[in-house]
């Protein structure tokens, strides 16, 4: 789903307020918890950065001792 900058505020200010419902616009949404909106919130700010959700989270450095 694409988000728009509009929809990460509202979410934003919601989650700062402790409120569970979000409306932008005409379109109202209630979650059912903190830790949902968090994920979505950090689900909408990589859809609007271009991140694809499976990126790598983590690397093996390889070392090499120069011999």
């Amino acid at each position: 789903m694409s988000y728009t900058q509009a929809q990460v505020d509202a979410l934003r200010v919601a989650i700062a307020t402790g409120a569970l419902e979000v409306q932008n616009g005409q379109e109202r949404v209630k979650y059912r918890s903190l830790a949902e909106m968090q994920r979505v919130l950090a689900e909408a700010e990589a859809s609007l950065a271009g991140v694809a959700r499976t990126r790598p989270t983590h690397f093996h450095p390889t070392f090499d001792r120069g011999v």
